[in-house]
């Protein structure tokens, strides 16, 4: 190839690696700025528009009062329209929460009803809420997060809440319905699920101490690694070589060994 010939195709190879990266910074930039917009009203008990109430999808806990992570305030007519990030075939759960009041509300819309208008009937907000303590041994993991999830009967779970993890507590403010915590906490550690229903009969719901556990993996750590069984065997070490597939890992003992594991799953 001459050198001309070499210079068009790298300048060609250059303008497509161009445009690729132009596309992958452009296509999630457009999701982003189209998001699906939800439309409804939210009314208090009594059937009376509720103004200057926020209604979002995805909600977090920070400092103790429930946070938007991207949502609308209801207008004096107690209408609003949510943009909410949709994606796919996904379900998912639209709050309103007035923090003055404590009250709210919670409505499942399904992929398959985006145009539909949402009602929403405040109704009283319970504080769900427990202690993390830590695991018997070992360390407390300093990060991770709780997520509580919305569940309907025969319909699968749905995201309404985040929390981080503070090593301490935690709490939730919700409205009626049936509920679920999840957590992740690195690979080490795991908070226990958690199962539980709101029916409005109280103003709080205690749901106990709840110890972080050690997943398999970190009950795992620092121990002592099993025997294996060695079926064929190549390069060992000279002073090694007579073992062939009689090897062991104590035959390691002090010296760098790397193990590698692969499979299909």
């Amino acid at each position: 190839m001459t050198y001309r010939r070499a210079r068009h195709s790298l300048g060609f190879s250059l303008l497509i690696f161009s445009l690729l990266i132009a596309l992958a910074g452009v296509l999630p930039a457009q999701r982003t700025r189209n998001p699906v917009i939800l439309k409804g009203r939210v009314v208090d008990a009594q059937g009376s528009p509720a103004g200057g109430v926020t209604v979002s999808a995805f909600w977090a806990m920070r400092e103790g009062k429930p946070t938007p992570l991207q949502g609308t305030t209801t207008g004096a007519d107690g209408r609003f329209e949510c943009p909410v990030p949709f994606a796919g075939k996904r379900a998912l759960a639209l709050t309103a929460i007035d923090t003055e009041s404590r009250r709210g509300a919670t409505v499942y819309v399904a992929p398959d009803g985006l145009g539909e208008e949402y009602l929403l009937t405040l109704g009283p907000l319970v504080r769900a809420h427990g202690v993390i303590a830590p695991p018997e041994t070992g360390a407390t993991p300093s990060r991770g997060s709780l997520t509580l999830w919305r569940t309907e009967p025969g319909k699968s779970g749905i995201r309404v809440y985040s929390a981080r993890n503070t090593g301490g507590t935690f709490e939730f403010w919700l409205p009626v319905g049936e509920y679920r915590i999840t957590s992740y906490m690195g690979r080490l550690h795991r908070f226990p699920n958690v199962s539980f229903t709101i029916d409005g009969s109280k103003e709080a719901v205690d749901l106990g101490t709840r110890a972080i556990e050690k997943t398999r993996l970190g009950a795992m750590r620092g121990q002592k690694a099993m025997e294996w069984n060695v079926t064929a065997v190549r390069q060992l070490p000279s002073d090694l070589a007579e073992k062939g597939s009689a090897i062991t890992l104590e035959d390691f003992r002090g010296r760098w060994l790397i193990i590698e594991f692969w499979g299909y799953w």
